[in-house]
């Protein structure tokens, strides 16, 4: 839920040119911004929206400044 902080790892680019993709234990797909250049590595984020759709529950978050971790 929005505030909530997840760890994940970021696995691909976004459809913006920032966003980094990545998905919780579940499956849910969270887009995470300024997420695309930390591609590969976990890392700890802010979940600021949360959507249900009829395809799946989507999240968006905002990467945590200094909350890269090692893989």
């Amino acid at each position: 839920l929005p505030g909530e902080i997840i760890e994940l790892t970021i696995l691909k680019s976004g459809d913006n040119k920032k966003q980094g993709i990545g998905y919780l234990e579940d499956a849910t797909l969270v887009v995470v911004e300024n997420g695309k250049e930390h591609i590969g590595k976990v890392v700890k984020a802010e979940i600021t929206q949360y959507l249900q759709r009829s395809s799946g529950n989507m999240y968006f978050a905002i990467l945590l400044d200094d909350r890269i971790l090692d893989n």
